[in-house]
């Protein structure tokens, strides 16, 4: 994967975020052009670092994403207490 392609994908993603309108509703998923622009993005993103063998992250990103998964984690357990107080009423 070269640079300039992960180069366009971000400017294309970052370009379309102010685009709402463009949307796909469906029964279980809404789509954003956005969306998926930004799922290519991290998934070509992570093929370049598997394929260069690039393993080396920053401990600011290595904060980051333990905050991210501590959000993530606290925002489950709310959602499930949510369910569980309405199913017993």
């Amino acid at each position: 994967m070269s640079p300039r392609t992960l180069d366009r994908l971000l400017v294309a993603t970052l370009a379309v975020l102010t685009w709402e309108k463009i949307r796909w509703n469906t029964p279980g998923v809404t789509l954003t052009l956005t969306n998926i622009l930004a799922t290519a993005f991290v998934a070509c993103f992570v093929v370049d670092r598997v394929r260069r063998r690039d393993t080396a992250v920053t401990p600011a990103a290595m904060t980051k994403a333990r905050r991210g998964g501590a959000a993530l984690c606290a925002s489950g357990r709310a959602s499930a207490c949510a369910k569980a107080d309405g199913k017993s009423r």
